[in-house]
């Protein structure tokens, strides 16, 4: 990061941020050029570690390509407020973000909880049931 004076390190106030945004946006490699998907996410913080839970159908691009290469980056932004001056150069936006790298993983044990972790993120709730039905419908990818 160039301008370190804006570094966020610490992990409590990552996660506010965390916290604060809706979306996620998962990079992935696509023979030679970034595939990007904007996801809803969820999130667990255990023993120093984060990790970070998505939903997708049971085969598509995305599986495609982390078959290939799981290897990824993410990138989640929030707060935004653009700061207007007189002269057009002058402009900045000011924002929230955080940005990382891992090597996707599927999971198949306990779909339920990395379920349970999304939901979590988009409502006031942290007990879900879920349908089998549905859960072998779709496949969990953690981060």
């Amino acid at each position: 990061m160039r301008r370190s004076d804006r570094e966020v390190t610490d992990i409590n106030d990552i996660i506010s941020i965390i916290n604060s945004c809706d979306t996620c946006r998962l990079a992935l490699f696509d023979d030679g050029y970034p595939y990007i998907i904007p996801m809803n996410f969820g999130y667990n913080y255990i023993d120093n570690r984060l990790f970070l839970y998505f939903h997708c159908a049971n085969e598509g691009k995305k599986l495609e390509l982390i078959s290939k290469n799981p290897h990824a980056c993410f990138e989640m932004d929030c707060h935004h407020k653009l700061i207007t001056c007189e002269n057009a150069c002058d402009y900045t936006m000011e924002y929230e973000s955080v940005i990382g790298k891992g090597v996707v993983e599927i999971v198949r044990d306990d779909k339920e909880s990395a379920l349970s972790y999304i939901m979590k993120k988009y409502s006031d709730k942290s007990d879900f049931s879920f349908n089998k039905k549905y859960v072998d419908a779709v496949t969990i990818l953690m981060l």
